[in-house]
């Protein structure tokens, strides 16, 4: 796209050119800007998250000579709450001067910085040091460890240049650069790697950005950025609304952060972008980008209800639809036309005949899997539901659910029919086989104990028992982690069965259990015979099982309709 070509943004018609500059700064000019603290990180910035690959990527494309792309500056006089990731410590401007806030860039500026001046920080929450070399021998980069080097340093006496030891600069202002006279001379004698060195030093010191510097209103300059971005981390819709939404006593980035945090105490945590399209579903009846980015104007004075309106509708979720984390939620989006029917009804007690067709809402979108773009069809369906209680709404289970999607169907997390499924096992309140208690399915899977899942017919039992078995292969391997070998019990009772044998188990359990049926038929299953479990009939025993499930399932999906 051409700089001084027109870009049309939503209500705006720009002409680059009136108060958008492009400038060639060198990185050593950029270093020398950040220095003097001209060019500053305003702190509704996401935080540095490139890895040590994309770092590598970057150095590589320095030493080929690859265009790195622009970066954008916006240029105002207001003062803005700041972060400084590199703990530079930077100087206040001038007074009355113009500060420059870096809106794109700032991964590649902090990654070129910090192996420069051997402050790199990667891994989780960045207290990983690393070190980039160069190894001038074979004319590559390596990044390692700090504890990687302790167990084998790279030496320039083996061809290994530190970064950081790459160049020197004249003074703390940056005004001048040059080659590090004590690497020249330990270089002596290598004539091939000091022709490598120099090429080296040339690559990075003749490297320059194009810098887009413009002086209108931050919303426009993050459109601006939007559109130019093709490269490096893409600028999300929670990044550009963070931007666009900023005010000093309104910070977005903190505002999603602390909500996520509000919501620990339900087992839930949800997608920035999940939350902002709750929010634009609830402010401009739509969970497109464009209805998100056309909300900003209203978030900052609606965040209260909004927010309140999507922990009603997680509180919904969890006590009448058996969600019991946000794990188990098939379609996060399915959150937004819920939270706009209580940004609509409020905090007041459901009647049961509304709360009747919002099971329904959640329940047959969910067995139909329909729902990847129908959050707009179900945001009006919800006008319909607080003016009409007995309306004819959300009927859209049409194909039942059959013993063999159910045998097709492997346990996985990121399946959400499976979540779906595991929604429904959980709606029949699942109780411990061994004492008949309700399992506390929040605390249980919570996100650090997703895959806390009890195989009936145990992995390990059937593949020591079964594994040499002619029909392993066809008939028990594919169906180990089946969603019908599947129950939700608690991690201390799966622990204590392990690789025991289902008939040995369920007949200790069955001793000790009063209550043992109930339990029994709380996971669909209706008699130990009959289900194989007695015999340790697997094959019996998924066939049954998974008839079992489809078979309620459409038994509860009907009495819906």
């Amino acid at each position: 796209m051409a700089l001084n070509s027109f870009i049309r943004l939503d209500k705006y018609t720009l002409n680059m050119p009136e108060k958008t500059e492009i400038q060639p700064y060198s990185l050593i000019g950029l270093m020398a800007e950040i220095k003097k603290g001209n060019i500053r990180i305003p702190d509704f910035q996401r935080g540095y998250i490139w890895t040590k690959d994309q770092v590598m990527d970057l150095l590589e494309s320095v030493w080929n000579g690859y265009p790195l792309g622009s970066i954008l500056l916006w240029k105002t006089n207001e003062k803005l709450k700041e972060r400084d990731p590199l703990d530079l410590r930077l100087p206040e401007p001038t007074p009355n001067s113009d500060r420059l806030y870096l809106l794109d860039g700032q991964q590649r500026l902090i990654s070129l910085y910090s192996v420069i001046h051997g402050k790199l920080h990667l891994g989780k929450k960045k207290k990983l040091k690393y070190e980039a070399f160069f190894n001038l021998d074979k004319k590559e980069f390596v990044i390692e460890s700090e504890d990687e080097l302790k167990a084998q340093p790279l030496e320039l006496e083996n061809g290994f240049l530190s970064l950081k030891d790459m160049l020197t600069f004249a003074d703390d202002k940056y005004t001048s650069v040059s080659q590090k006279a004590d690497i020249l001379t330990r270089l002596a004698g290598t004539p091939e790697r000091i022709v490598t060195y120099t090429t080296l030093f040339n690559c990075f010191t003749a490297l320059s950005f194009p810098a887009i510097t413009n002086g209108q209103s931050l919303s426009v300059a993050c459109n601006i950025f939007e559109r130019l971005n093709n490269t490096g981390t893409q600028l999300t819709v929670a990044d550009l609304m963070v931007a666009i939404t900023y005010t000093h006593d309104f910070n977005l980035r903190d505002k999603l952060s602390t909500f996520n945090e509000q919501l620990d105490s339900y087992y839930f945590a949800l997608n920035e972008r999940t939350i902002l399209q709750c929010i634009s579903a609830c402010l401009q009846k739509g969970t497109e980008k464009s209805d998100i980015i056309s909300s900003a104007g209203e978030i900052h004075s609606h965040w209260a209800k909004t927010t309140e309106s999507v922990g009603l509708a997680i509180d919904f979720l969890k006590n009448h639809c058996s969600v019991p984390t946000s794990n188990f939620l098939p379609y996060e989006i399915a959150l937004a036309p819920l939270s706009y029917f209580f940004y609509l009804y409020g905090g007041k007690q459901l009647d049961q005949t509304r709360m009747q067709k919002l099971k329904k809402y959640f329940w047959l979108n969910m067995f139909s899997e329909r729902y990847t773009s129908k959050a707009g069809e179900d945001i009006g369906n919800m006008v319909k539901l607080i003016a009409d209680p007995t309306a004819n709404l959300f009927d859209y289970y049409d194909f039942p659910i059959t013993k063999e999607m159910i045998l097709d169907t492997e346990m996985s997390f990121n399946s959400s029919f499976v979540l779906t499924i595991l929604c429904f096992l959980a709606s029949r309140i699942p109780r411990e086989f061994k004492n008949n208690v309700v399992v506390k399915l929040d605390q249980t899977f919570g996100e650090s104990n997703q895959k806390q899942l009890h195989h009936i017919f145990p992995v390990n039992y059937l593949k020591t028992h079964f594994g040499k078995d002619r029909h392993y292969s066809t008939h028990i391997k594919p169906y180990i982690n089946n969603i019908a070998n599947i129950s939700l019990i608690s991690r201390a009772s799966n622990r204590e069965i392990w690789d025991t044998e289902p008939s040995t188990y369920f007949s200790a359990f069955e001793k000790e259990n009063k209550k043992f049926e109930e339990a029994l038929k709380s996971h669909l299953i209706y008699n130990l015979d009959d289900f194989g479990i007695q015999t340790n009939d697997f094959q019996r025993f998924i066939d049954k099982r998974a008839e079992t499930i489809a078979s309620e399932i459409n038994i509860f999906a009907t009495s819906l309709k």
